[in-house]
């Protein structure tokens, strides 16, 4: 008779991941997934992205779909794998994001597991936002493929309350929602012995990495650092993550505010040197502007901050609520320039705060271990199966 893990390394799962990016560094949670499913099953990765993907999961088989370089060139890619799924052998679909359940909108024949992490509407925002011809027509084709994959699919692992909400709302009965909590390495990010010691007095530093952006809070940022500059200058921010665009963007607002010398301007870096990142500085920033998308989309960086032993500045808002207890771990403020600005103030002087808001980071961190979740994905993969 076979043992158990003889069986489960007999499963066949079918990942849908159209691509990465080079740095990994708003895909780790992806990744950690599939690396999870790839140690327990016989994973096959259907991706438009096979260097990228072979490097990151060397356990897993691939299967390139080619690419279009046009406008709506992800539809392309939906469109090829409702013609190549039903002819793979396999006993589980695994959607790896929500950005990819287009894919799955036409009838698979094969039951459906799918990562919930991000609200499926911004991506269809983000279509429309684009100013072309066809981005009316691209944004609805995406609107209906969201609505239907995600109701196609058997079971949608949701990373917060309000996600799984989101998900019920757009249809999905609600015994195919399975709330989960979002996670972090923690041994990744784990500063003992890690973080540099300080020498002599030195100006202290904030931290933002991933996507930079004007909803993700970055003219409060600029604005908040003027305001506390006529006070002080005795303070740094680094920015981690601005592709050229961005950084052109940044650099005339920092300009533009007379605070240039305070800010460092960095491209995206691979993920693994993150940790680094983190340990060098004094205290993390997330700043998401209280919309639809991030009041029910957590974000990954504030657990990284956590696990790092940061005190983290953030807006009071439902998602940032999920980790953040303000004078316990954080210090959480309403979404403006001058409220941030105050913030800072108070971490700059009161180090007595910042000690223990960086312990109980530390502590508060441990509930978010990702090994519970690679538990629970591999769980939902065997009960779908």
């Amino acid at each position: 008779m076979k043992s158990r893990a003889d069986r489960k390394n007999n499963i066949r799962v079918i990942v849908i991941l159209e691509g990465l990016h080079p740095t990994k560094m708003s895909a780790a949670n992806i990744i950690d997934a599939i690396t999870a499913l790839s140690s327990s099953f016989s994973v096959t990765i259907i991706t438009s992205d096979p260097v990228q993907c072979g490097r990151v999961f060397p356990r897993a088989k691939l299967i390139r779909l080619p690419t279009v370089p046009i406008r709506g060139g992800w539809f392309a890619f939906c469109i090829e794998c409702w013609f190549v799924l039903p002819l793979l052998r396999a006993d589980l679909v695994y959607v790896a994001a929500v950005e990819h359940v287009p894919s799955v909108a036409m009838n698979v024949c094969k039951p459906v597991l799918c990562y919930g992490n991000c609200h499926p509407m911004q991506h269809v925002l983000n279509t429309r936002r684009k100013r072309g011809l066809l981005s009316p027509i691209l944004s609805r084709i995406n609107s209906f493929g969201m609505l239907t994959g995600l109701r196609r699919c058997n079971l949608i692992l949701a990373v917060s309350p309000q996600l799984a909400e989101v998900y019920r709302s757009l249809g999905v009965q609600a015994p195919r929602v399975r709330e989960i909590t979002l996670t972090v390495p923690l041994a990744m990010f784990d500063p003992k012995g890690r973080r540099a010691a300080a020498t002599g007095k030195r100006a202290l530093e904030g931290v933002y990495h991933g996507v930079v952006s004007k909803e993700r809070g970055l003219e409060i940022i600029v604005e908040g650092a003027a305001i506390l500059a006529r006070r002080t200058r005795d303070f740094r921010i680094k920015l981690v993550g601005c592709a050229p665009d961005e950084e052109k963007i940044v650099r005339r607002l920092v300009e533009g505010a007379g605070v240039e010398d305070i800010f460092t301007i960095l491209p995206p870096v691979p993920h693994e040197d993150i940790p680094a990142l983190l340990w060098s500085a004094d205290f993390g920033i997330s700043l998401l502007e209280p919309n639809v998308y991030f009041a029910a989309s957590p974000p990954v960086k504030v657990l990284e901050f956590l696990a790092a032993g940061l005190p983290v500045i953030a807006n009071n808002m439902p998602t940032h609520s999920l980790y953040l207890e303000d004078g316990m771990n954080a210090l959480l403020v309403p979404y403006d320039a001058n409220s941030f600005a105050n913030a800072m103030k108070t971490i700059l002087e009161d180090s007595k705060l910042r000690d223990k808001l960086s312990e109980n980071a530390l502590i508060s961190a441990q509930r978010f271990s990702n090994e519970s979740v690679r538990r629970t994905l591999v769980e939902s993969a065997l009960e779908l199966v």
